[in-house]
């Protein structure tokens, strides 16, 4: 069956309004900023009250977990090498109702693992699969750190006594307080919280519950320096650094989240986060500035550009005690020690972004927390805006070797070898990818006229209604070529094209929304699992 040819009536601008109402109007169902694909789900160890959760910087999946008592499984450690679909006890060499203090992992390889608890310290060279005591009397350990850079080299902190240091992977210890003033009681400030900077590793983050708050060393950890110009508060409960800027450094403090882009040496409050009483912080893996902090009450918030601005996600269950992160195999994961259990985000591109800057070149869509970035913008308003492409789904990304931004209803490509000409940004044919490879057969030619066109170059027809939005909103460069003839699907007619499906719309007959574009974008997103 052919469409019927209609004539519509209206002025340009009128049309441009009403197309544009409508399709913000067909999307006004979208959750603003919460969502889009991101639910956290259960990861085993429930009814158990975890609270610390570290990840193996060498092995993806690896996390392990830290148990108090009074939970269905005992108090002591975990240990999941599958992202968190099993876990498995690692409590062979420690002692009976081990409760651990702090834990760290060898970044090289993951064998060596320390851990620390109120029965003193075990080191296992067997990735936890069994350990042995550190027979070395020391302070109640609330912090330890393996050198990136000389593994055998290993900073302990404790909280009231100093910090100390190691060279010959913990058999012989000395105390690493030079730097470090004793308080009007005898107190020596130790580290609760400890980081290494990602390229010179003879630079040491130290976090303190109280005294000066923040420190850091210059020499791998053998003296200390006060460094907290302008930290609010003098309790640090957290420490993570960017790796994708190694300068930069988040600290949070019983008085908010800071952030310092001087590798320690001053600090900014970031006072845009909400007052959610900021527990643990972490940066997602592969994705400079951009990070993920939780409040103790079950509130979590996302900021793409280094805590400039935020948006919400879902919450976890009270109490959050912990986040850790990890690059997952096709997306990067995000774990919480949240209520009793484990639970686990997937951080797809889908997850709303912070609003660019107020430009002229870009502009951020609250409908689904993403902006269009001055790389498409002008290409996106020149083809059509929202009319054509729909919502932006996701920031700029790399995937496939381009830079990429997917929508609603297409993905853009930027291609650096042609910049300057009409081909520097283009759409792709995710036309082509949707409908897979069982094409219909080419179709008989025939003699093109004013209601029928047939193209050679794919060996299929366009015509009536769809011929004239085709020729109306951009032809072969906004669409592609016919890849189908016109089908039916779910009762109405629709019909592939290279970069789109075109919709024909019975109750809009005679306007000019009787055609609209398929939502393909979302379709070959929902079949990554990157919407719900």
């Amino acid at each position: 069956m052919r469409l019927r040819q209609r004539r519509g009536g209206e002025g340009a601008s009128r049309h441009l309004l009403a197309a544009l109402g409508l399709a913000l109007a067909a999307l006004a169902g979208l959750r603003p900023q919460v969502g889009h694909g991101a639910a956290w789900r259960p990861s085993g160890l429930s009814s158990s009250p975890v609270y610390a959760l570290t990840a193996d910087p060498s092995a993806p999946g690896v996390l392990y977990a830290a148990l108090l008592p009074g939970g269905a499984v005992p108090s002591g450690l975990r240990k999941t090498v599958d992202s968190g679909r099993t876990w498995l006890e690692t409590m062979r060499g420690l002692p009976r109702g081990f409760e651990p203090t702090a834990l760290a992992i060898a970044p090289q390889d993951g064998r060596t693992v320390l851990v620390a608890g109120v029965d003193g310290l075990y080191r296992s060279t067997a990735a936890g699969a069994s350990w042995t005591e550190v027979r070395v009397p020391l302070p109640p350990i609330t912090a330890l750190l393996i050198d990136r850079e000389h593994p055998g080299t290993i900073i302990a902190g404790t909280e009231l006594h100093g910090n100390f240091r190691s060279t010959d992977d913990g058999l012989t210890w000395f105390e690493a307080n030079g730097g470090l003033l004793r308080d009007h009681y005898g107190t020596i400030p130790g580290a609760v919280a400890l980081a290494q900077h990602p390229k010179n590793p003879q630079i040491i983050y130290m976090g303190a519950n109280g005294f000066d708050g923040f420190y850091r060393s210059l020499d791998g950890g053998q003296t200390w320096q006060v460094a907290n110009s302008g930290l609010p508060g003098r309790s640090v409960r957290g420490l993570v650094v960017d790796p994708g800027a190694p300068d930069t450094i988040y600290a949070v403090t019983e008085k908010g989240l800071a952030r310092s882009t001087d590798a320690g040496a001053t600090w900014q409050a970031l006072e845009t986060l909400p007052p959610i009483d900021p527990v643990a912080v972490q940066v997602e893996p592969g994705r400079t500035g951009t990070l993920d902090v939780a409040g103790t009450r079950g509130a979590l918030y996302r900021s793409t550009n280094g805590g400039g601005s935020w948006v919400e996600l879902p919450a976890l269950p009270r109490p959050v005690r912990a986040l850790a992160a990890w690059p997952g195999a096709t997306t990067p994961m995000l774990a919480a020690a949240a209520g009793e259990g484990v639970w686990e985000l997937s951080l797809f591109p889908t997850l709303p972004a912070s609003p660019l800057p107020a430009g002229r070149d870009r502009q951020y869509f609250p409908q689904t927390g993403h902006n269009v970035s001055p790389t498409f913008y002008s290409f996106f308003m020149a083809m059509g805006g929202v009319e054509r492409f729909g919502l932006p789904r996701t920031e700029e990304m790399e995937e496939d070797g381009l830079l990429v931004q997917w929508f609603q209803r297409g993905r853009l490509e930027y291609h650096p070898e042609r910049k300057g000409t009409p081909y520097e940004v283009q759409i792709s044919l995710i036309g082509e990818r949707l409908l897979g490879p069982d094409r219909p057969p080419r179709a008989e030619p025939f003699e093109s006229g004013e209601n029928q066109r047939y193209f050679e170059e794919t060996g299929h027809s366009v015509s009536y209604a769809f011929l004239r939005y085709f020729e109306t909103r951009g032809g072969i460069d906004s669409f592609g070529y016919p890849i189908t003839e016109e089908l039916t699907e779910n009762g109405r007619p629709v019909q592939y094209f290279q970069r789109a499906r075109f919709e024909y719309v019975p109750e809009n007959a005679g306007t000019r929304n009787e055609v609209q574009l398929g939502l393909i974008g979302d379709e070959l997103l929902r079949q990554r699992g990157w919407l719900d």
